[in-house]
């Protein structure tokens, strides 16, 4: 169990790491049932590579949290991306649960999120 969760957390500090080097900052919060994206000015890639991305953090908090012992029904991460330039939260959604599509458009704020 120790390796798996080690496994897990490997997966998860490799994007932190990947996606600091692009300017966003991502920050999961200590019972594994949040993480908050940070899009820097600058921060250069599209919605549905970020989404990539985003699958591999959220697969392995929601399998973490089984780990920590979480039933699986009650396992949920909320998902925040915000732009650090004007504080807009892009997507704000709890997994399991709530479908999202953002557009390239919403993503950069060339778009108003309805």
């Amino acid at each position: 169990m120790e390796h798996w969760i080690s496994t897990r957390e490997d997966a998860i500090n490799t994007r932190i790491k990947d996606n600091e080097e692009k300017d966003m900052e991502i920050k999961i919060n200590k019972d594994y049932t949040k993480v908050t994206y940070v899009l820097k000015k600058g921060y250069e890639i599209s919605a549905l590579e970020w989404a990539v991305n985003a699958e591999v953090i959220l697969g392995s908090l929601l399998e973490t949290q089984i780990f920590t012992g979480v039933v699986p029904e009650n396992c949920h991460v909320r998902e925040v991306v915000k732009r650090e330039s004007d504080g807009e939260a892009v997507i704000d959604a709890v997994f399991p649960g709530e479908n999202y599509e953002v557009t390239d458009a919403q993503w950069y704020g060339e778009e108003q999120i309805e």
